[in-house]
């Protein structure tokens, strides 16, 4: 059963799309998640066991990447973040973080190239709450965290607690 009664208006995708840039980031994503797995079993976190079965399943996800490429459907940031949550236990807390989609008029193309999947502080907020009882925001400038007035903000920070 869908959560809602009709898919959202394709303008929303064109506009949030970011799909066909992310798949070139997916090598370093990759690396990444590895090198965070082994550092995870050198303080006894994982299993050498563990260790072995999610290297092989990211080595399998960089073959299917390398064959094919990404085959995405507009609905994957659900699934991301369903996945993300049924990860968590009951009463766990997760950190996501976005540029603002404000602060994209400012940032220098470089910087645009980068900046996948920007949203509002509010589209953030009703997006996390789909997934959290409790979401607590914050705007970042700089290195500096605060609950400031969010569109004069580079990036934003959701706090989610407690999954649906």
């Amino acid at each position: 059963m869908a959560r809602f009664r009709k898919d959202p208006d394709p303008r929303f995708w064109a506009l949030n799309r970011s799909l066909e840039f992310d798949w070139r980031l997916a090598p370093y994503d990759i690396d990444q998640s590895q090198a965070h797995a082994r550092g995870l079993m050198e303080i006894g976190v994982l299993s050498e066991a563990a260790l072995t079965q999610l290297d092989g399943g990211l080595e399998r996800v960089r073959e299917r990447i390398a064959a094919h490429g990404f085959e995405f459907e507009p609905a994957d940031e659900d699934k991301f973040l369903t996945n993300l949550r049924a990860s968590m236990t009951q009463d766990g807390i997760a950190i996501i973080g976005t540029p603002s989609i404000e602060s994209q008029a400012y940032a220098s193309p470089n910087s645009k190239a980068g900046h996948v999947n920007c949203k509002s502080m509010p589209d953030f907020k009703q997006m996390m709450a789909r997934y959290f009882h409790n979401v607590f925001m914050f705007s970042m400038n700089d290195e500096v965290v605060h609950t400031g007035y969010h569109k004069m903000a580079h990036y934003l920070l959701a706090l989610g607690c407690e999954r649906k």
